[in-house]
Parts: structure tokens; C-alpha cells; sequence
């Protein structure tokens, strides 16, 4: 492996790392935020306790699915936009690409913008960790698929960027849910649900160390 690869795999692991640091609410894990040398990356990857093994996880596949499981656990919640809100949002949501102001101030006056935008995030960071899936089959893997690895660190640290946008969307959610005379969310259900979301940057910063973790052949030591 070349410097300038070996550059790019600690820099994304400082980035999702510091990601973590998301995990801010009062239910949530302290996460200690610090650069990790491969070997200790490694040896944490691998340690018991509370950082379960890797291989026990199926390389970071179980913290896909666990973060799976939460954002659809909180999708549940939301209610459905009726089809021809839906219809109407996602045809805006075009105009709006090429910078239409008006047409988005139109957008936001329907009443199911908020919960239409949370379930388009939900939807596109659902489909990444599918990809993910889908791309990362196991723990070990042979030579020829180690751009495959690479490749896997990439997405995570944007699958990193959506989760976070999930949360944006479901603080907003939040705020017009209770702006209306019958919210839809319970104050608990706001709490577990941002409990929920939080761990989401956690979740995806053990799979890439799970994945970086796999690479140790080809990192120097």
C-alpha cells in the first residue's frame, strides 16, 4: 500500500471517530474521541467487554443492522404522506434542485413537508447501509477485495453524513409536530427517538474500525 492511501485510511478513521462525538444526549455512551494507531485500533477491534469482536459481529455487519433497526424503528412513528402530497412534494423537490425559492416557500407551507422530508432521509440512508450490506459479506475477505474495503470506507463516512442529516430532519420534524393543536410524537417518543438517532455516528464508527481492522495486512505497522 502507498503513503498516500495509508494518509487516507487515517483520515477517515479520525473523521468517523470524531463523528462520534454526535452522541451527545443525556442517554447517551461517552465515546472517548482520540486518533488510534492501527495496532490499537486493531487490538480494541478485537478486545472484550464493551467492544464486542469484530468477527462476533460479522465484521461491522451487526452494527449495520442494528443501525438499520433503529431508523426504522423511528420511521414507524412518523405518519404517512398521503399519495398525492407525496406526489406533489416530489415534484417540487425537482424544481427545487435547479433553485426555485418560490417553489420551495410553496413546498414548506404543506402540512406533511416536515414528515415527508424525514422519510426522504430515511429512505436515501437506508438504501446506503443496504449498499454497504450488500458490498461487505463477512469479516474476512481475500487480497483482491481489498478496494472493495476502501471503497466501504468511503460510503460509511457519507452513510456518517446522512445520519446526521436524518437527525436534522427529525429535530424539525419535532418542531412542527408540536406546533400542531395534536402532535402526533409523544415527548417520550421524542426522547428515545433522538436517543435512538445519537447512537447512529457510535453504530457506524464501530463498523469502519471493523473494517479497518480487516485491512491490518496491508497497513505498515
Amino acid at each position: 500500500m502507498d503513503f498516500d492511501l495509508v494518509r487516507f485510511i487515517r483520515g477517515v478513521c479520525q473523521v468517523i471517530l470524531l463523528l462520534a462525538i454526535a452522541v451527545s444526549t443525556s442517554h447517551a455512551q461517552t465515546v472517548e474521541i482520540r486518533y488510534l494507531t492501527h495496532k490499537e485500533l486493531c487490538n480494541r477491534s478485537e478486545s472484550a467487554g464493551n467492544c464486542k469482536q469484530c468477527k462476533d459481529r460479522d465484521g461491522g455487519l451487526k452494527d449495520l443492522e442494528a443501525l438499520e433497526r433503529n431508523l426504522r424503528e423511528v420511521a414507524s412513528w412518523i405518519e404517512a404522506v398521503p399519495p398525492l402530497d407525496n406526489e406533489f412534494l416530489n415534484r417540487e423537490a425537482h424544481l427545487m434542485g435547479h433553485g426555485s425559492k418560490a417553489r420551495l416557500q410553496m413546498a414548506m407551507k404543506n402540512q406533511y413537508y416536515a414528515a415527508w422530508q424525514l422519510h426522504r432521509n430515511f429512505g436515501e440512508t437506508l438504501e446506503s447501509i443496504n449498499q454497504l450490506k450488500r458490498s461487505d459479506k463477512g469479516f474476512s475477505f481475500p487480497p483482491t477485495e481489498k478496494n472493495q474495503k476502501l471503497n466501504n470506507i468511503s460510503k460509511a463516512v457519507r452513510l456518517s453524513w446522512q445520519a446526521a442529516t436524518v437527525r436534522e430532519a427529525f429535530n424539525s420534524y419535532v418542531d412542527h409536530d408540536f406546533s400542531r393543536s395534536v402532535s402526533v410524537l409523544t415527548l417520550k417518543r421524542v426522547e428515545e427517538g433522538n436517543y435512538l438517532l445519537t447512537t447512529s455516528s457510535y453504530l457506524i464508527g464501530e463498523y469502519v474500525k471493523c473494517v479497518i481492522a480487516d485491512l491490518k495486512d496491508y497497513l505498515p505497522p
